[in-house]
């Protein structure tokens, strides 16, 4: 599966939340472009949350666009709203 180990960070319905509102998961990327990414985690994000995904030594801002079950994982879609390096 996918070639570049994350971390993201989320913001989103009260279900999940830790310390300081923010549940860090770890996961992979799939795809990877400037509009947004495919990842894949092995828990589910609710659609429209905020996420902050970094990964080699850049960070994505973005939303949650679609969230499905392939297996025992989920392949989420990400909007990206801003890149940092």
């Amino acid at each position: 599966m996918g070639v570049e180990a994350l971390a993201i960070g989320w913001n989103g319905a009260a279900g999940l939340r830790r310390a300081g509102g923010r549940l860090v998961l770890q996961g992979e990327i799939r795809d990877l472009s400037e509009g947004g990414t495919q990842i894949v985690l092995r828990e589910p994000l609710y659609l429209a949350s905020s996420v902050k995904i970094e990964y080699a030594d850049k960070i994505l801002l973005g939303e949650v666009v679609y969230c499905r079950q392939e297996q025992a994982w989920w392949v989420l879609g990400i909007r990206a709203e801003r890149a940092l390096s």
